[in-house]
């Protein structure tokens, strides 16, 4: 029964580490998207021009919310996989 309990624990770690690191490559991914749509925008835009300004503010405005939503679900999950693990290891 302790080597099921064992092997079930192991499993679940493995699965909570191969989450983790998709995470932690989907942010990576999204940061990188995020970067060159800011500077393909900054390239493009009319600095003059105050429509243009508008649209920088609205679009940096708009996606620092998301990538703000994503860290506190990063953070979240961590919490989380901690959780486990101190329930695992108890």
């Amino acid at each position: 029964m302790s080597d099921s309990i064992n092997h079930a624990a192991m499993g679940a770690l493995q699965h909570i580490e191969r989450a983790e690191r998709l995470y932690r490559l989907a942010f990576a991914a999204a940061c990188l998207v995020e970067a060159l749509l800011l500077g393909g925008l900054l390239l493009v835009m009319d600095a003059k021009d105050r429509t243009h300004l508008m649209m920088l503010i609205g679009f940096v405005g708009g996606y620092s919310i998301c990538v703000l939503a994503i860290a506190a679900l990063g953070a979240h999950v961590s919490q989380m996989t901690q959780r486990v693990l101190r329930a695992i290891a108890a």
